[in-house]
């Protein structure tokens, strides 16, 4: 028998009860990143560290056309090869790919 936790950032909590969306796939994306945010200021974490953490995962949605539980390696990489190539002559810094990385990660 399984019983509902409710931790912070837990999908129930997030989501209205008896609310059937007729496009659904939006609701659970913002769902997904409030808790989310939810979860990481349970962690004392900064609004100036939460915000660009969202943000990119709303970018890399916006580049992809997909929603993160769609995305595969070769989208990850495409965004990264045009952020890398986007600017000539002021390529993207390497330390702030490998933030991006670790921040998608999470």
């Amino acid at each position: 028998m399984s019983a509902v936790v409710d931790m912070p950032g837990a999908a129930h909590l997030v989501l209205a009860d008896g609310v059937v969306h007729l496009d659904p796939e939006p609701a659970v994306l913002e769902a997904m990143l409030e808790g989310w945010a939810l979860q990481q200021r349970t962690r004392f974490l900064r609004e100036s560290t939460i915000h660009p953490r969202i943000a990119l995962v709303r970018r890399l949605a916006r580049f992809t056309n997909e929603y993160p539980w769609q995305w595969e390696p070769a989208e990850v990489e495409a965004f990264f090869d045009d952020l890398r190539t986007r600017r000539p002559g002021k390529p993207l810094a390497v330390s702030t790919a490998r933030n991006y990385q670790n921040d998608l990660r999470l």
